[in-house]
């Protein structure tokens, strides 16, 4: 069975059955919960929230596991692919990241740069590579390996994702795209860690090698803030949604719009794209 994860404004975090729509679980929170995350790996959920605090819930029972004390309002949260840490970005425009395999959970560091909040968070599937978006403008590119050389990227890599964990203290950063002219507020990277994608207020998609950091290209159609965007996972595609109140489908070899979504009646804040392949008549 699904369950779908919401935060809200009301302050709350609430879990709702995917198949029935029923609500199963509400979390109360002293604040505005403004962004959730989920981790497979571990069962877990996350809550970020503007009163400085990380929850961390357990999936199947809805029971509060931990509180992290970040210090300040928390605005994004991120888990890493196998579960083990948690990337939190700040009203402040810190990055922290938190191990969570003892418990307490630790924080383990604080990655700076951005000047502003970080809005969003977006591991690569290896967990060698992340990547932040803030109202600074800037997208910034960190190395999450036990090197800040960017050949590591390159090199071949044959041991699990989930039995390997980054050696802290040669986090870095590698770097920072600033093309976008206004606020950044959703990031996503293609299932292969080649592809970036930046959504900001300044009305832009942008598509970014994750390699070099060049621009590949810009997409241009939403009429106001663009709030987030996902890649489908054979990358071919990318959603993106806006205050104005538009769903747009790209292609992302060429950048065209190939399926515009109309029908909210209110800015559409955040989307995720979930991919099935249809069944063949004979399998039917």
């Amino acid at each position: 069975a699904s369950t779908i994860f919401l935060g809200c404004e009301d302050k709350t975090a609430r879990f709702v059955d995917g198949q029935q729509g029923t609500l199963l679980h509400t979390e109360q929170h002293p604040h505005w919960v403004n962004r959730v995350a989920l981790s497979p790996e571990t069962n877990r959920a996350a809550t970020a929230c503007s009163d400085g605090k990380v929850r961390l819930l357990q999936q199947d029972t809805k029971t509060v596991e931990a509180e992290l004390d970040a210090g300040g309002p928390v605005v994004s949260v991120c888990f890493m692919p196998d579960g083990r840490q948690l990337l939190c970005g700040l009203r402040s425009g810190e990055v922290q990241v938190w191990g969570l395999s003892q418990q307490p959970p630790a924080l383990r560091t604080r990655l700076q740069g951005h000047t502003d909040w970080v809005r969003a968070i977006a591991v690569r599937a290896d967990g060698r590579r992340a990547v932040s978006g803030s109202n600074d403008k800037k997208v910034r590119v960190w190395d999450l390996t036990q090197s800040s050389s960017f050949s590591t990227l390159l090199g071949p890599r044959t041991e699990k994702a989930r039995d390997w964990e980054p050696n802290y203290a040669f986090l870095d950063h590698l770097d920072v795209l600033s093309r976008h002219t206004d606020w950044v507020l959703g990031c996503d990277l293609a299932s292969d860690g080649k592809l970036l994608a930046s959504a900001s207020a300044d009305k832009t998609v942008k598509l970014w090698r994750l390699d070099s950091g060049r621009l590949v290209r810009t997409l241009t159609g939403h009429t106001s803030w663009v709030f987030d965007c996902r890649f489908s996972p054979d990358r071919s595609l990318l959603v993106s949604c806006s205050r104005d109140t538009m769903l747009r489908v790209w292609r992302v070899h060429t950048g065209e719009t190939v399926r515009l979504l109309q029908g909210h009646f209110n800015r559409i804040l955040c989307c995720k794209m979930f991919w099935w392949r249809r069944q063949s008549r004979r399998a039917r």
